[in-house]
C-alpha cells in the first residue's frame, strides 16, 4: 500500500491524505478515494464519490489506474530472475 499512498499523494488537487482503515485521498472539490485491502477476501477495494458522474469516471478511471500500477511493480520486484 506504500506505492499507492505515494500516487494518491501525488494526485495533483488532492488536499489531504488520510491513512486510517486504508489510503484516502481528498480532494479540493470535496471528492474522495478510498483504496483499502479486504480484511476477508483477497482483494483491494476502491471506493470514489464526485460531485458529477464526469468527476466519479475520473475519479474511477485514475486510482483503478494507480492500484494496477502498484500491483504491477511489487509483482516485478519479487521475480527472482533465472
Amino acid at each position: 500500500m506504500t506505492k499507492v499512498t505515494q500516487a494518491l499523494t501525488a494526485w495533483k488537487g488532492v488536499g489531504e491524505v488520510w491513512t486510517f482503515d486504508g489510503v484516502r485521498a481528498n480532494f479540493s472539490d470535496d471528492s474522495w478515494v478510498l483504496v483499502r485491502k479486504s480484511g476477508t477476501e483477497g482483494k483491494i477495494r476502491i471506493y470514489c464519490e464526485g460531485p458529477s458522474p464526469k468527476r466519479l469516471k475520473q475519479l474511477t478511471s485514475e486510482s483503478s489506474r494507480i492500484v494496477r500500477n502498484a500491483i504491477g511493480s511489487a509483482q516485478r520486484s519479487h521475480v527472482r530472475p533465472t
